[in-house]
């Protein structure tokens, strides 16, 4: 994990991280303001950083996930979930690229509670196109 610097004046990324999946309104939210060209992996050091490298470990072994609450649905920001693209081959993409840019508002959940969701959704979808 590396120390980065945030952005003077006025130009970046303001990036707020739920931690707790979302469903908690007393969950902590931390934010902070990143460059354009910052990095998933400037974003990954300062939760690390701020919540310790268990997390960021965790995040780099898909047992957290960071899901991006911009999109419509919310999705995860290691990649689309049928690709094998995990959030490891993602870090030196930046913000911009990621679709980050100029605000993100993310969530970070546990891997199994967000495929539970996203297997719930999936249930849902289907059986509510057959009536």
């Amino acid at each position: 994990m590396r120390a980065v610097p945030s952005p003077s004046g006025m130009s970046g990324t303001h990036v707020s991280v739920q931690c707790g999946g979302g469903r908690d309104p007393s969950a902590e939210v931390l934010s902070r303001k990143f460059a354009s060209d910052d990095t998933l992996l400037d974003v990954l050091s300062w939760l690390g950083a701020t919540l310790g490298s268990r997390v960021y470990n965790a995040i780099l072994e898909d047992k957290f996930v960071l899901v991006n609450r911009n999109k419509h649905p919310a999705l995860r920001i290691q990649g689309v979930e049928d690709d094998e693209v995990r959030v490891a081959h993602l870090k030196s993409k930046t913000l911009q690229f990621l679709d980050l840019f100029p605000s993100a508002n993310l969530v970070l959940v546990s891997g199994e509670g967000y495929e539970m969701s996203r297997n719930e959704k999936e249930w849902r979808r289907e059986h509510s196109d057959k009536r």
